[in-house]
């Protein structure tokens, strides 16, 4: 799993974040030693929960793992090879795993021609759960750019950062938006279509609409007016 001369080590941990370096570099190496303190001087060490299923009493156990330092991961970064060598290098990522950022990065730099569908929305709001994915996809087309990395297909769009943050803005209004309402409004169509009319006719129908039963006439040339009214937490503004 691992190259002979090293030069896809520190592409390798930029890429994967927190990463075992027994597992990055095969111990039969015979530059071993020297590849590890070449990656021990941009890394630090980070501890991880590991599932252990075969210890019955024990499932969890804390282990020391690597992690570049940003100057370290943005110089990884910066080394990742073009064409052949880096679809080689990132199929060589996939099967030493990672986590959910390293997913992200693999999205970005494998390219392609047509982007995710959560990325294509075509005027759709995205989905509340689709937030994390988003940030971390902002993270990593910042984080890749930065470096100077060539990106290829969908992700070289000049213009993906701003839609990115487009779409995240609109997945974040979105999960707030469940917090206070958490179902959709349901009944009272006539009353709802009559505030639609209102609003964008200035129209005021009655019924649904009541009088106000003071007699009082209009002001000629006065604009419509419509008062919404209820008990406090009973949906008014998000009727609105």
């Amino acid at each position: 799993m691992a190259d002979s001369d090293g030069t896809d080590d520190l592409p390798c941990a930029a890429l994967i974040g927190v990463f075992d370096p027994a597992r990055l570099i095969d111990s039969n190496a015979p530059d071993r030693d020297a590849r590890l303190r070449a990656l021990a001087a941009l890394a630090v060490e980070v501890s991880a929960p590991v599932r252990t299923p075969f210890a019955a009493d024990a499932p969890v156990e804390v282990r020391w793992f690597w992690r570049l330092t940003p100057d370290g991961q943005r110089l990884g970064l910066g080394q990742l090879p073009v064409g052949a060598e880096r679809t080689r290098l990132l199929k060589k990522v996939a099967l030493l795993g990672g986590d959910a950022m390293t997913a992200a990065f693999l999205l970005v730099l494998a390219g392609g021609d047509s982007a995710p569908a959560f990325v294509r929305q075509r005027g759709k709001a995205p989905k509340a759960e689709e937030l994390p994915q988003l940030l971390r996809l902002m993270q990593a087309l910042e984080l890749l750019r930065s470096a100077g990395v060539a990106l290829e297909g969908w992700a070289s769009d000049a213009d993906l950062p701003r839609a990115l943050s487009q779409f995240a803005v609109k997945a974040d209004k979105r999960a707030a938006s469940a917090q206070i309402l958490p179902w959709k409004l349901q009944g009272r169509r006539a009353e709802l279509a009559a505030l639609r009319r209102f609003a964008v006719l200035g129209e005021v129908s009655f019924p649904p609409f009541v009088s106000g039963g003071r007699n009082q006439t209009p002001l000629p040339g006065a604009p419509p007016t419509v008062i919404l009214s209820g008990l406090g937490g009973s949906g008014k503004s998000a009727l609105l």
